[in-house]
């Protein structure tokens, strides 16, 4: 799976997600403030999404240990997970 590389972080404001590319900030994503959401739910879906590359790499670093057959149950729930993260 490709995305952009580098950790994601929140900026300032709380809406966006950036990153950093060669010294240059790169925006990933902006989460609007609507009048549907609460303020504090735009900024932690932002915190959310910015957590999201690392949530996948902790994912598939399990996934690639896991053997204990007692976790069968937990290892097709982040199969579940992996598998909607990756938009299949």
């Amino acid at each position: 799976m490709n995305y952009t590389a580098g950790e994601w972080k929140v900026s300032e404001s709380g809406t966006m997600i950036l990153t950093e590319i060669a010294g240059r900030k790169v925006y990933i994503a902006d989460c609007k403030i609507d009048l549907q959401l609460l303020p504090s739910e735009v900024i932690a879906n932002a915190h959310l999404i910015a957590a999201a590359p690392a949530l996948y790499e902790a994912l598939k670093a399990i996934m690639a240990t896991a053997t204990d057959a007692r976790a069968y149950e937990m290892i097709n729930r982040y199969r579940y997970v992996l598998a909607k993260a990756e938009g299949k």
